[in-house]
């Protein structure tokens, strides 16, 4: 009887059970805290015409690329090459009253060697002398002004861009005061505008002071997309606000991104991850390992029991950020940082927690590798 009973405890004791395993380490890991970022034009260029005038042509259709210096607008230049011929018969004007006094300043010169002129008449010709050539300077200059004027009367792009939309036509009277011909967008290069909360930003200071981070010299991000498919790698941030936004208590920054083939638009979001930052000496696993029921997150760490056998026991976590690829030792997989709950050496489970199915279960660990 007694050798019967002892035969059906024995059967009720499950078998252990194989599960992969790894052993925890504390090490430096590479960490790419991600925010989401929002394209914008890189430069935004309003054109006006620098003269009145009417349009005459308008040589653009409404979101056509555009070089600088391509002409977008013709104004009537009738006005504009009148006032050159005016100038250019003043300046000759001037230019022949020029050669008139010199020739009159000359014979006084040569009268007053011999005495046959007075000294205030030789005086008052230098004085013709120099008020001729003082209007030609000014004549000269209002040549060059009706000149410039004939050429403002092509408005022309100032940036490589795209045109937006405009109600513009041939036939509207513009001028230096009036509204906006059109504008110019340049979304090559374009701005990546992205946002950091402060909290972020002042705990991971202190943490550097504390020696559990290590920041770059210089920051730069990669972007990518949702379905973490890398599009541009290790871009340069050139602009940090030296403000905090007061709707969001955040703090603004900004990357130049090439677009030599259009392959981004001005308000497209992307995700944007923070390169060169280095957790020190912190505790990761896989996110696989990390179960979660009512009480909380937890993992199974492998116990030794009283006879000697693995036992797979319940330990609640805190887990923190998420960690890809990268430990110094090249290691490299998608890892849970854990703040409290695991210490070093301490072994768990990765693989076959389905076959637990009650903590304190005898099991049989397998070591592997985290990945």
């Amino acid at each position: 009887m007694t050798c019967c009973f002892s035969l059906a405890f024995a059967a009720d004791v499950p078998q252990a059970q194989e599960v992969d395993v790894v052993t925890v380490e504390a090490a430096d890991y590479a960490w790419r805290p991600e925010f989401i970022g929002r394209f914008a034009p890189s430069r935004l260029v309003s054109v006006r015409s620098r003269i009145s005038g009417q349009i005459k042509e308008r040589l653009f259709e409404d979101g056509a690329s555009v070089s600088r210096g391509d002409v977008l607008f013709r104004l009537d230049d009738v006005t504009q090459q009148a006032n050159i011929h005016v100038a250019k018969s003043t300046l000759a004007e001037s230019q022949a009253s020029l050669r008139h006094a010199s020739r009159e300043l000359k014979r006084l010169h040569s009268l007053r060697n011999k005495q046959a002129a007075s000294q205030q008449d030789l005086d008052a010709a230098k004085s013709e002398s120099d008020l001729a050539r003082a209007a030609i300077a000014v004549d000269q200059a209002r040549v060059r002004r009706a000149e410039l004027d004939l050429e403002f009367t092509e408005i022309k792009a100032s940036i490589n861009g795209v045109i937006q939309p405009t109600q513009t036509e041939v036939g509207d009277q513009v001028s230096p005061d009036g509204d906006t011909l059109v504008q110019l967008r340049q979304i090559n290069p374009l701005h990546l505008y992205f946002s950091i909360p402060d909290i972020a930003l002042q705990n991971l200071k202190r943490q550097q002071a504390a020696g559990r981070v290590s920041l770059p010299d210089i920051y730069k991000v990669a972007i990518q997309t949702k379905d973490n498919r890398v599009l541009v790698d290790s871009l340069e941030v050139d602009y940090s606000a030296h403000e905090l936004d007061a709707a969001t208590g955040s703090r603004r920054f900004r990357v130049s991104v090439p677009n030599h083939s259009n392959d981004f638009l001005p308000g497209q979001f992307v995700q944007v991850k923070v390169l060169g930052i280095t957790r020190k000496a912190v505790i990761a696993i896989p996110q696989v390992a990390v179960q979660d029921d009512a009480s909380g997150k937890f993992v199974y760490v492998i116990a030794q029991g009283g006879d000697g056998a693995h036992l797979a026991t319940r330990r609640a976590i805190t887990p923190g950020d998420w960690i890809e690829a990268a430990t110094n030792d090249s290691k490299s997989g998608k890892l849970w940082l854990i703040e409290e709950g695991l210490k070093p050496g301490d072994q768990v489970v990765v693989n076959g927690m389905a076959r637990i199915f009650f903590p304190g279960m005898p099991v049989a660990p397998k070591p592997v590798q985290a990945d």
